[in-house]
């Protein structure tokens, strides 16, 4: 859900019923390891490596390959391992038309060497991550899936897609930037997005009193001055109690009850930060129509408003 390690913290998010929101478009969530069938085969010989750290994995070198994956694993099974990539196609299907994407070979994807890589771990944590070009994820077949909540099981759908969300952007040229961090979107900008695209992994926020309960919460501050994951007041690991108010902000930028702007603005505003030179401050005013700073100024007035 980014692009750092991230832990869920299920004890301060179950507060009630989910409540299945659906900004964009549906969302599935079935658990079933009975894959629907997708054109793929068994292939091996090829490194899983984490691109921006040039980190190398290992795996059990029996990875399924497919139209626009290859799905790697320590220990998984086969039906797992293409339970995942069904989801990962699916969702990323679903992506691309919400980035009115005509074409995978318009992200780049063209051949195996492009392929999008992600890797579902089984017999141990390694944390969840997105990168250039790929994903890790706790599988559905490993401990640490089975000790989530069964409320929350059914959006591991959701998850898939909130990381496919996030290559994607980078697919589309917005990538990292360690050097000059503000030339990439600020990190509430980041995963506000892939939570409003993926319809939300962590239950949303969609009243006043929820807010008002949030944001009197643990120290919680204004979610739009989290430019950066060192501006959080808590642990890395307790980053989820931001997702839903994070998704909450950049669900007001494209709702016309909000500033009515859409994603082909998001998009836009890629393209501009894309050449790696202009600051997301400035290309966020340019596409969204309204100053950063004052934004976040104003983030919980306009919140009270949009949440009457």
């Amino acid at each position: 859900m980014k692009s750092i390690h991230r832990r869920l913290n299920f004890r301060k998010w179950i507060w009630h019923i989910p409540v299945l929101m659906i900004i964009l478009c549906g969302c599935r969530g079935s658990l079933s390891l009975n894959p629907v069938p997708v054109s793929g085969t068994w292939v091996s010989g090829i490194p899983f490596v984490i691109n921006h750290v040039d980190l190398e994995v290992s795996h059990d070198n029996r990875i399924y390959e497919t139209d626009h994956f290859l799905v790697f694993s320590d220990a998984s099974s086969d039906a797992v391992k293409m339970d995942f990539a069904e989801k990962a196609e699916r969702a990323l299907k679903e992506v691309m038309l919400i980035f009115q994407i005509a074409d995978a070979a318009d992200l780049g994807i063209v051949d195996q060497g492009t392929k999008i890589t992600v890797y579902t771990h089984k017999e141990y944590e390694r944390g969840q991550l997105a990168f250039p070009y790929g994903y890790i994820l706790n599988g559905q077949d490993s401990e640490y899936y089975a000790s989530w909540p069964a409320v929350m099981k059914p959006r591991y759908y959701r998850q898939m897609k909130h990381e496919t969300v996030h290559v994607v952007q980078f697919l589309l040229g917005v990538l990292p930037n360690h050097n000059e961090p503000e030339n990439e979107p600020d990190r509430w900008f980041n995963e506000g997005l892939a939570e409003t695209v993926s319809g939300g992994f962590f239950i949303p926020v969609t009243s006043r009193y929820e807010l008002e309960q949030w944001k009197h919460g643990n120290g919680h501050i204004n979610p739009v001055s989290v430019h950066r994951w060192e501006d959080l007041p808590i642990s890395k690991y307790d980053v989820g109690e931001y997702y839903p108010v994070f998704g909450l902000a950049f669900r007001y930028l494209i709702d016309k009850k909000g500033l009515g702007k859409s994603m082909r603005d998001v998009r836009a505003m890629f393209s501009d930060l894309a050449d790696r030179t202009t600051h997301f401050e400035v290309a966020f005013e340019k596409h969204m129509g309204i100053r950063l700073a004052d934004y976040e100024s104003s983030f919980f007035d306009r919140m009270a408003a949009y949440l009457e």
